[in-house]
């Protein structure tokens, strides 16, 4: 009973979902521009709706699969007790099959859901979006377009791959490179600073293969994932200039502009989980060279 309201309430969260966010579900990327205010509402409706889904239970049921299985077992059980009902094998046997069949072919509800919720080693990256907007809402006025886009599809495919030189080439081991987008944030800040903030990752992957003592073929993967911080910020010329302390720095100047550059790497675990703490290390590190002039 618990489960049936349960996935009752997570089908009326996704029909509750606009059109933009529904698209989001399908997807599954973010892509366009918005007030920061639009973009909160539509990413909290996303992720209540993705919390509901996740908590639904949602492993695939092959009830066909059991009802073939049990109408044959009592097929051949009647046939060998009740000689009358011989002729009756071959319908059992059909009757069985046929509701496999169209349980097996027909849609379930736990498809539907898989179908409308977020694969589950990306949601994190849109919980951390969320924080992101959240810490820049007060900075940005309310009628400031934001850009915003979001990758939670699947890393790591072909259409990620990147050739890089390998130092030391391995025996018989394959190394392949990925580079993957995450997230990418563009927009002003009422100071007239425009900031653009960008997360990625690139990921190894060695596969090593080969005969052990034993004369076992064995294959053995090992993956480590650089993730890759960026931020630019803007600083109008007319509000800001360097601070004595950071002339050095290595910053580029426009007519207008003074554009500081702030990078993170760190290695980290194939499904990380993005720290919003760092992107506040890296605005107050920008900030921390500039001074009203």
């Amino acid at each position: 009973m618990f489960r049936k309201k349960s996935t009752r309430r997570a089908l009326n969260a996704y029909k509750a979902l606009d059109d933009e966010q529904q698209q989001i579900v399908k997807q599954q990327y973010i892509q366009g521009t918005h007030t920061m205010n639009e973009w909160l509402n539509m990413l909290d409706g996303v992720i209540n709706h993705h919390v509901l889904v996740s908590r639904t239970h949602t492993r695939h049921t092959y009830p066909g699969l059991m009802v073939l299985i049990i109408g044959i077992i009592a097929s051949v059980y009647l046939e060998n007790i009740v000689g009358k009902l011989e002729k009756m094998f071959p319908i059992y046997v059909l009757i069985a099959l046929g509701i496999a069949i169209y349980r097996f072919f027909r849609p379930s509800i736990h498809r539907l859901l898989q179908n409308r919720s977020l694969p589950e080693f990306r949601d994190h990256y849109l919980c951390f979006a969320l924080p992101i907007l959240t810490m820049l809402q007060d900075d940005i006025a309310k009628d400031q377009p934001v850009e915003l886009w979001v990758d939670l599809r699947e890393k790591n495919g072909a259409a990620h791959k990147i050739h890089k030189w390998n130092q030391e080439p391995i025996k018989d081991t394959t190394t392949t490179f990925y580079q993957n987008e995450v997230m990418e944030v563009r927009t002003q800040l009422v100071d007239g600073t425009r900031i653009y903030f960008k997360l990625g990752d690139i990921t190894r992957k060695r596969v090593r293969e080969r005969y052990n003592a034993n004369g076992k073929y064995k294959t053995k993967t090992k993956r480590k994932v650089k993730i890759q911080w960026q931020l630019k910020l803007a600083f109008p010329k007319k509000n800001y200039r360097l601070t004595q302390q950071s002339q050095t720095t290595n910053a580029t100047s426009s007519a207008k502009y003074l554009t500081l550059k702030v990078q993170r790497r760190e290695d980290n675990l194939i499904s990380y989980m993005p720290d919003a703490q760092v992107f506040v290390s890296m605005m107050q590190e920008a900030y921390s060279k500039v001074e009203r002039g």
